[in-house]
């Protein structure tokens, strides 16, 4: 008995779908980053030695912003509660690299396995870094007390200057 193509061309465009993620093999493996501007990685890096938060953004074309502090403008950069105790507790630089140094970046993340799926934090975990974004089309959410992830996100980190010492408040 002989196929019809066109049975033959929907059966093959049906395959895919009928096998799931396992036709996107070795998607969590190390892979040469491109040197792309659409590439970029959100990092929320967190102690539980301090309350202030650190947010850093990475992207391609090598504009890298730091935020850090207690207050909401930390994590949402559309914050409205301008009321509260905590709203001038926010640091904000930024930096511009060129871009094949975020490329390099990058590569150091993706090789240090971000794009790999996590089962369990270890308990006890004193630093985590929880990472997001999307590098050559890969998009990716990990959280990570790995150190190489740790030292990279650090070594970034040091590249800007260190935080100010919050400021009293006058009392009239």
């Amino acid at each position: 008995m002989r196929t019809p193509p066109a049975l033959a061309c929907l059966c093959a465009a049906l395959l895919p779908l009928l096998t799931g993620c396992t036709t996107w093999p070795n998607s969590d493996k190390p892979f040469q980053v491109s040197d792309s501007s659409l590439n970029w990685t959100e990092i929320l890096y967190s102690t539980t030695n301090t309350a202030s938060t650190l947010r850093l953004s990475l992207l391609g074309n090598g504009h890298i912003v730091l935020r850090r502090g207690t207050g909401a403008r930390v994590l949402d950069d559309f914050a409205q509660d301008v009321e509260s105790a905590t709203w001038n507790d926010f640091e904000r630089d930024e930096i511009n690299l060129p871009r094949r140094d975020v490329q390099q970046i990058h590569q150091l993340l993706v090789n240090r396995g971000v794009l790999k799926r996590v089962k369990a934090l270890p308990p006890g975990a004193t630093t985590v870094v929880q990472l997001f974004g999307r590098i050559d089309d890969k998009v990716f959410a990990h959280v990570s007390v790995e150190p190489k992830v740790i030292a990279v996100v650090e070594s970034v980190i040091t590249l800007f200057p260190p935080p100010r010492t919050p400021q009293k408040p006058e009392v009239p």
